[in-house]
């Protein structure tokens, strides 16, 4: 990609936006472990419910693309935030084994047969491509792009003038 899609001295902020726009194809879909409250739970109960949450991410397997050593509250912080920014819960990114009617879905966290996970995977390497490569040679005051930078809480991205608030004809 070098100097494909830069050109040094014509690289401003739209260009950029317009570029990475452009780059976010696919989905990114890993989505959270989230806890479920009900307004009758006890502090002890929510309490409970927590540290099992936490424990499921205690020791995690086949992380090719985050930390091998992220604790488990920023394990499942992080998953949080990929959910919220693509709208989608874990079953989107992680196989679903199959359970009794009205249980939580037991979700395969190691598995790397669905393709969302596989380019999840790809696109937080993109992302985190681009901020280094590029963004960081910009002005200060620019920016990370995330997932929610092109997705907005959708599944695929919003990256087409189609997808943009239509003005008012003044």
């Amino acid at each position: 990609m070098n100097g494909l899609f830069f050109n040094n001295a014509m690289m401003n902020k739209k260009s950029v936006v317009t570029v990475l726009a452009s780059l976010t194809i696919g989905t990114i879909l890993i989505a959270p472990l989230s806890a479920q409250q009900t307004p009758s739970q006890t502090p002890e109960a929510k309490a409970e419910q927590q540290r099992k949450m936490l424990a499921l991410f205690e020791h995690p397997k086949n992380l090719k693309v985050l930390p091998k050593k992220i604790s488990p509250e920023d394990l499942q912080n992080t998953m949080r935030t990929y959910s919220k920014s693509l709208g989608v819960r874990c079953g989107f990114c992680h196989v679903e084994n199959e359970t009794p009617a009205g249980q939580k879905p037991d979700l395969d966290f190691v598995s790397d047969s669905k393709d969302e996970k596989r380019n999840a995977r790809k696109m937080i390497l993109m992302t985190k491509d681009i901020n280094a490569k590029y963004l960081q040679k910009i002005e200060r005051g620019f920016e990370e792009i995330t997932c929610v930078s092109c997705h907005q809480g959708h599944k695929k991205p919003m990256v087409n003038v189609d997808s943009l608030p239509q003005q008012p004809k003044k």
